[in-house]
C-alpha cells in the first residue's frame, strides 16, 4: 500500500466516523448538545483541569 492509498483510506474511515457522530447527534438531541456544550468550551467552565494543563 502506497501513501496515497493509505491517505484516502484514513479520510475515508474519518469520514464514515464523522457521519456516524452526526447520525448519533440527530437520534439523542440531549448528548448532541452536551458534545456541542464541551467543544464550544474547552475551558475551566466544563474542565477545571483543562487551564492548569494549558
Amino acid at each position: 500500500m502506497n501513501q496515497l492509498e493509505w491517505q484516502k483510506k484514513v479520510i475515508k474511515e474519518e469520514f464514515v466516523n464523522s457521519s456516524l457522530e452526526k447520525e448519533e447527534k440527530v437520534q439523542d438531541p440531549n448528548r448532541s448538545f452536551r458534545f456541542r456544550k464541551a467543544k464550544r468550551f474547552p475551558s475551566s467552565l466544563t474542565n477545571p483541569l483543562y487551564s492548569k494543563n494549558k
